[in-house]
């Protein structure tokens, strides 16, 4: 009798047949076999030790990943004062006689200037690694005091989208990391009353220019710039909106470097 090499289908009998190995290869064809998040896992802080990750989906090197609704609470160690440090909240994979995905907070090192992220467990569940990492949020503390959460995870659409959400949120100054960025050619920028396409190069990401007219005779240019070292983009000009008409006396800033709330990947 030839293999029988069938996965969804009845082979009679009472055994299941339908491996979690098998299911994470499958999912990993269709989305991918990276780390994903397909909807929600929102960070909030809820006091000054503990974050609030609300409910998600992932998709974990093929494998499914659910926080039910209510989310859950997380604690955060106590910074030290003249200190800062970085913690990553990640949901962590291992194996043994069972399988598990739990919510981490990885804790950082603290350092009186530069904070470095914590090193987490690379690799892949379908390669049997165990345990292995899908870091969220990053966690900065200044002191006692915990600042805003950062993402790190890419987020992926459904198939039938023609774009995928990068990273969303308010970036008007330093640094933040925009996972899967240095993937794509064309990305799209959005402001709070601005969007345009950006260009992705090798050490930068530059906009094309953008143009609308305001008042009679008067000509609205708007543009932006930022420089990038892979997935991590610095805020350079961001976004500059002049009205000019057409010499440099009569140039006025309307609106100077306002905050990106939206990154898309196009291509």
């Amino acid at each position: 009798m030839p293999d029988n090499y069938l996965v969804t289908g009845s082979r009679g009998g009472s055994t299941p047949h339908v491996t979690s190995s098998q299911a994470r290869n499958f999912h990993a064809g269709i989305v991918g076999g990276d780390r994903y998040v397909m909807d929600g896992f929102k960070c909030t802080v809820s006091s000054a030790n503990t974050v609030h990750i609300g409910p998600g989906v992932a998709c974990f090197c093929g494998a499914d990943v659910e926080v039910p609704p209510g989310g859950a609470d997380l604690t955060i160690e106590n910074g030290a004062q003249g200190m800062k440090r970085n913690d990553i909240v990640a949901l962590r994979y291992s194996s043994g006689s069972t399988e598990e995905v739990t919510l981490v907070v990885i804790k950082g090192t603290p350092n009186a200037s530069s904070p470095t992220d914590p090193s987490y467990n690379d690799g892949d569940i379908r390669d049997g690694d165990s345990p292995v990492d899908m870091p969220l949020w990053r966690i900065p503390l200044n002191g006692i005091s915990v600042g805003s959460p950062e993402q790190m995870f890419r987020k992926i659409n459904p198939l039938g989208a023609s774009y995928t959400t990068l990273w969303e949120g308010s970036f008007g100054s330093g640094s933040i990391t925009v996972p899967g960025l240095s993937d794509y050619h064309l990305i799209i920028v959005e402001g709070r009353t601005r969007s345009m396409l950006g260009v992705v190069g090798p050490n930068y990401v530059n906009s094309v220019m953008g143009m609308t007219t305001s008042t009679n005779g008067q000509v609205r240019i708007y543009g932006a710039a930022f420089t990038r070292s892979g997935d991590r983009l610095s805020y350079g000009t961001g976004f500059d909106i002049v009205d000019c008409r057409g010499n440099s006396s009569d140039v006025s800033i309307v609106s100077s470097s306002e905050p990106v709330t939206r990154i898309i990947g196009l291509i």
